[in-house]
């Protein structure tokens, strides 16, 4: 083939790749915000932030970080590195969406007037709904359970609100 023929083949298709999302009037770029949430076990308060950077229509990238509070003389700090699969549903004003991932666990505590660190790693596993994706603010809840940390297994009723750009 000629160049001047594989050029608006190639243009076409670059347009379809940039406009496919758009058809279910998702909103394109970058999300970033606070999520606050109870892990159940125990009745443990959490504050974070975490952000969302695109991978395809349907697939983000979902890193965030979270302090624990209600461990008597601990500091818990958590960092989660999970990937988040939104079910597309055009028109709604709600979207469904499963998320995996891993995380790192560190626990700041003292004793004896000195200071010690623990750590352990997670397996996350979580769903929830985003309201009205076609906005810049965008709130959410979801639950989130994780598994492998020597601390046992917990589940966290968690949401917050994503800002974009």
């Amino acid at each position: 083939m000629k160049l001047n023929r594989i050029l608006p083949l190639l243009l076409l298709l670059g347009l379809i790749s940039i406009a496919a999302p758009s058809a279910f009037g998702q909103v394109k770029g970058y999300g970033f915000g606070p999520k606050i949430g109870l892990y159940l076990d125990q009745g443990r308060f959490m504050v974070g932030a975490l952000g969302e950077f695109p991978v395809a229509a349907n697939i983000f990238f979902e890193p965030g970080a979270e302090m624990i509070f209600g461990i008597p003389n601990t500091t818990r700090l958590v960092a989660d590195l999970n990937a988040r699969y939104t079910f597309l549903v055009k028109g709604a004003s709600i979207e469904p969406f499963v998320l995996a991932g891993l995380a790192g666990r560190i626990d700041i505590y003292s004793a004896a007037s000195q200071s010690f660190t623990d750590t352990g790693f997670r397996l996350n596993l979580g769903a929830g709904v985003t309201v009205n994706p076609r906005s810049l603010l965008q709130p959410w809840g979801g639950i989130k359970i994780f598994f492998l940390d020597d601390t046992g297994t917990d589940l966290a009723l968690q949401g917050g609100v994503n800002f974009y750009f």
